[in-house]
């Protein structure tokens, strides 16, 4: 008793919730019965003149206002003509579910049968695409995108209807190398997408061996420029010369006081000879001695840059009585 008491009770609240749904259904407002006939006269305009884009456009505002079997089956007819086949079998399924009313008009229970019949037939022209991913481990992540729209990852293998025409298939996961395909679905195709994927190959990041730089070269010491050894025999010989020349001035004056002074003793009148002649004597002494510290660097300078130099002469410094010089010879 008190279990049929429930099912009374839950029934009756159906029935009222349905008897609401009925009641909210056909009490549309006369703005909306007035836009929805305006609608439907435009969609029926552009119908009649060929053209299922407005026509939709028309049906579509109609039967969003006030739902109607006629008006559904328009809607689907006009979507059925423009290739939205999943589009149309969905408003034909809406119509089939629609309660029939009392008393409703012939076109309405017309439009109704109309629809069912669409709904079945479409349900073998529609084509299908399902598609598979083969080489990524279990649990990667990827992305799969039919016509722009991601695809649940976890239903991949269900058949996906889609219109007939042109569609695009789009695969990227990190690691992976991203795919893209074109294809055709004729009316009634049944297609399957394989997705073969790899992952991408990364080269080996070369190492290059660091070559130590070779040491450098020690700098050798600079050998003596060969312009001191020249400036060392020229001012060796001219103090050789100026040396020379006083000596020999000094000679003639000793020769002429030999006869003038007589036991170490001069007259008078010889003193500034005799001064003259020791200066030219400290004078001889002075030059002979710049003259052979001249040749002696010179010779030394000259012999310090034989070692980076091929040897090119050979050289003697000489020394005499009233002259001196520079002996040579070419190698």
């Amino acid at each position: 008793m008190r279990a049929s008491f429930t099912v009374c009770v839950l029934a009756l609240l159906a029935g009222i919730e349905f008897t609401n749904e009925r009641n909210a259904r056909a009490a549309p407002s006369a703005s909306d019965v007035v836009s929805a006939k305006s609608a439907m006269r435009d969609g029926l305009s552009a119908r009649d003149r060929g053209d299922w884009t407005g026509a939709e456009k028309g049906f579509r505002a109609a039967f969003a206002l006030v739902p109607t079997p006629n008006t559904g089956n328009e809607l689907a007819q006009a979507l059925l003509k423009l290739g939205r086949l999943v589009e149309a079998r969905e408003v034909a399924f809406a119509v089939v579910k629609m309660p029939a009313r009392e008393g409703e008009p012939a076109e309405h229970t017309s439009g109704r049968v109309a629809c069912a019949d669409m709904a079945s037939q479409l349900d073998d022209r529609i084509p299908t695409v399902s598609v598979r991913v083969d080489g990524l481990p279990r649990n990667a992540e990827f992305t799969l995108t039919l016509d722009g729209e991601a695809l649940n990852n976890s239903a991949l293998d269900a058949p996906r209807a889609v219109d007939p025409g042109e569609h695009s298939l789009t695969f990227r996961a990190l690691g992976y190398p991203d795919q893209s395909r074109a294809f055709q679905l004729a009316v009634s195709e049944r297609r399957e997408e394989t997705f073969k994927v790899d992952p991408i190959a990364v080269a080996p990041i070369a190492t290059v061996a660091k070559v130590p730089a070779p040491p450098a070269a020690a700098e050798a010491p600079r050998a003596p420029s060969r312009a001191l050894a020249w400036t060392g025999f020229t001012v060796g010989g001219v103090g050789l010369a100026a040396g020379a020349a006083a000596g020999a001035y000094v000679l003639s004056q000793t020769a002429s006081f030999r006869s003038t002074c007589a036991n170490g003793h001069c007259p008078v009148d010889q003193h500034d000879a005799l001064a003259s002649a020791n200066t030219a004597a400290t004078i001889s002494n002075i030059a002979f001695a710049l003259g052979g510290a001249g040749i002696v660097v010179g010779s030394i300078s000259l012999l310090l840059t034989r070692s980076s130099d091929p040897p090119q002469a050979r050289t003697t410094p000489y020394f005499g009585l009233g002259s001196a010089g520079v002996s040579g010879a070419f190698e």
